[in-house]
């Protein structure tokens, strides 16, 4: 009893849970949704998590990915030159490498104290370096780790004897060689230390320094080559692999105050406060030159696009124009219309690998986070604004494909994904031209059987293909309303009833639409139809209050179930095959045993009862009534469990999870409802319908929920992509 009393507790715990990341959702919360259902992540002892979790996880996700795993400031983050994996770094000292698809976390790297602050690959992956600092003292730094990529190992580590503030990390263009940046203070001359990594076993070995002037920024490191101005000359491009220069600007061309790198180091761009000049990084031939003053405004940054085709100067007061450096010098700059521009600063701009995108992170001018907005590089029109709820300190930087931004800082790690094409809560299918009655998926789970009304819809029967939601195959299922649909149990026969008074049911082959066989024995409309679970016998039900037994879909052979006192509404065999549920307009849920063909249990209820269904392990029997009410039963003992309030005027449909985790139920309102059967606990609403809804149907792997509606609308719920 206790065990089972936990188990409850925890279960409606979970629910609750489920609940509110559904409410989230519907206020467009999706880190909160992802929070929530993270923690709802199960143990290694615990049961997969059902559909409902599936469902809000995948619409959660369609636009901003959280990555969770791990508390605490994601303090640095830097993406594999490959773009499959990227790093990140926490305020705890911890490293995470995640597989950028997937979001596994590959390796977990402990060898800091501190706030990780920068971490760096080699050109060829392979390769990570870190540093860490302890935020309350800057110059905290005393050890720079290098770690193998793949296995984690941590191969390399520099210690000094002082402490240093270093300002950046970069690896020579063969990976065996790490440049360091580092000042012993704030504003001092700046030291470029080259080390031989796999000189000497474990302990890497200085080669060259240099030393150059002070500049407030971090992006003179840009692929193979280093640009900075040595403390009596020019500005100069170094090779990483050497330190040693490889051209300079002419000796009196001083005027130059700082520079920046392209991402990739292919180019350079350095500012006087008058004009910008681009460079080819390995040659120093000059690409162009651009006038970018304004009166009374102070150039504040200036970035070269990786393919060398824009340029982004930022002006103070915040003022952001893209120039086109591929076009003529006539050519305009195009401004970026920032949003209240007086009240923010640039705090990071960023262009796309491919650079058809610029990303503009701002801050208040009192402090805090300002909006992180992207923008297409060849119009300067808005791409969007990151559409999130929580931001705080953010850093950012693109994926390798430029489909996507990511975001680190106190708030952990977001991924939003940008250009992508938005995932709806549901997938309308074709449909049917009359109202749609049926649904039921094949064994395999590959197609979708639907059926409607005869008076406007020439086809209708109808299959459809469930990966891709295309029409496969459609006929005339002849004289009447398709009222019920079953497969086989290998998928190749279809079995139908209808609304008309021949009282037949219909065997299709659905390869090719084609009537195989017809069973008479009905008198008049026959509404429902079910094979036995791995067997072929076949049940049925209708108008005339009578369950007709067939042997199987090949044979006339037909026993009679009398019990019921009106209209038969809808048969399903246990999980066993074993028994039968037929649920009545009499009011009744009768049970049989198929085998001995005798009534073994009658529950009884003061009105019509639409539909009834059995739990996946046949533990529970479920039922819904013309008042909207749904039972629950024992069915080995026919206790009723529990009577719920679908808040539906008359449930027509329900339908149990296959992993029995939730109970759909839907009818005249049009929203279907998501029970858990354990608790009796509302989990989610599913709406998109306009009219009543006549059926619903699981997958048989609890991946997808299908239903259809009174405006022929078939609709695909799909929990996973």
């Amino acid at each position: 009893m206790a065990q089972a009393q936990r188990i409850f507790a925890q279960r409606h715990l979970h629910t609750s849970h489920l609940r509110q990341a559904g409410q989230a959702l519907h206020l467009g919360q999706v880190e909160r949704v992802q929070e929530i259902l993270n923690s709802l992540r199960p143990g290694t002892d615990d049961a997969p998590p059902g559909f409902a979790w599936h469902y809000l996880w995948r619409l959660a996700r369609s636009e901003i990915e959280l990555f969770d795993g791990h508390e605490g400031y994601a303090s640095s983050l830097v993406h594999s030159p490959d773009g499959r994996v990227f790093a990140a770094g926490y305020s705890d000292g911890t490293i995470m490498l995640r597989d950028l698809a997937s979001g596994r976390v590959r390796l977990r790297l402990k060898g800091h104290e501190h706030e990780v602050t920068i971490l760096a690959f080699s050109g060829n992956g392979r390769l990570l370096g870190s540093t860490a600092q302890n935020p309350t003292m800057a110059l905290r730094q005393r050890k720079i780790l290098v770690w193998d990529a793949t296995t984690g190992a941590q191969l390399a580590k520099l210690e000094t004897s002082e402490e240093r503030l270093v300002l950046s990390l970069g690896f020579s263009r063969s990976g065996h060689r790490l440049v360091t940046a580092w000042v012993k203070a704030w504003g001092e001359p700046i030291h470029f230390d080259l080390f031989d990594l796999f000189a000497e076993p474990g302990r890497p070995v200085l080669v060259r320094s240099q030393v150059v002037q002070w500049e407030n920024d971090n992006r003179f490191l840009g692929g193979p080559y280093l640009a900075a101005r040595p403390l009596h000359g020019p500005l100069t491009v170094f090779d990483t692999e050497t330190l040693k220069a490889l051209w300079s600007t002419s000796d009196r061309d001083q005027r130059f105050t700082w520079s920046r790198l392209s991402t990739g180091g292919q180019w350079l761009v350095a500012e006087d406060g008058h004009d910008a000049v681009i460079w080819e990084a390995a040659t120093g031939r000059v690409s162009k030159q651009i006038p970018i003053s304004k009166p009374s405004q102070e150039v504040g940054y200036v970035l070269v696009s990786p393919d060398g085709k824009n340029l982004l100067v930022e002006h103070k007061p915040l003022r952001v124009a893209l120039f086109d450096l591929a076009a003529g010098s006539a050519q305009p700059e195009r401004e970026l219309p920032l949003r209240d521009p007086a009240q923010h600063q640039l705090k990071q701009a960023v262009f796309s690998p491919d650079g058809k995108f610029i990303a503009i992170n701002t801050q208040h001018l009192g402090g805090g986070q300002g909006p992180v907005t992207v923008w297409h590089t060849a119009t300067g029109r808005l791409l969007d604004t990151y559409p999130g709820q929580r931001l705080f300190k953010a850093w950012i930087s693109f994926s390798a494909d430029s489909r996507s931004l990511f975001l680190n800082g106190d708030s952990g790690i977001q991924r939003w994904w940008l250009e992508r094409p938005k995932i709806n809560a549901s997938e309308s299918l074709a449909g049917h031209k009359d109202e749609a009655w049926a649904a039921v998926f094949s064994p395999s789970d590959n197609l979708l059987a639907t059926g409607s009304d005869d008076t406007d819809d020439p086809w209708t029967i109808r299959l459809w293909d469930t990966s891709t939601g295309q029409f496969r195959l459609g006929w005339s299922g002849g004289e009447g309303t398709v009222s019920s649909l079953a497969f086989a149990t290998d998928g190749a026969t279809l079995a139908s009833t209808h609304l008309d008074e021949s009282g037949d049911i219909r065997l299709w082959d659905t390869t090719q639409g084609r009537l195989r066989k017809t069973l008479r024995g009905h008198a008049g409309k026959v509404r429902t139809v079910a094979f036995r679970p791995h067997g072929a016998m076949l049940a049925s039900g209708g108008d005339d209050a009578t369950i007709r037994l067939w042997a199987d879909a090949n044979s006339n052979q037909m026993k009679t179930l009398k019990g019921h006192t009106d209209k038969v509404r809808q048969v399903t065999f246990s999980p066993d095959g074993n028994t039968l549920a037929s649920a009545s307009n009499d009011g009744t849920v009768r049970l049989w045993d198929v085998t001995t063909e005798r009534l073994v249990r009658v529950l009884r209820n003061p009105i019509e009862v639409t539909a009834v269904g059995f739990s996946p392990d046949g533990a529970m029997l479920a039922a819904t009534d013309e008042l909207g009410t749904i039972l629950c039963w024992e069915a080995r003992t026919g206790t009723l469990i529990r009577r719920l309030h679908s808040g539906d005027r008359a449930p027509r449909s329900l339908a149990f999870s296959p992993d029995g985790h939730a109970l759909a139920t839907a009818g005249e309102t049009g929203s279907i409802r998501l029970w858990d059967p354990l608790t009796g606990q509302d989990l989610l609403s599913l709406d998109g319908h306009k009219t009543a809804i006549n059926a619903l149907a699981f997958s048989h792997d609890g991946r997808t929920l299908a239903s259809c509606s009174s405006n022929g609308v078939v609709k695909l719920w799909r929990s996973t992509d």
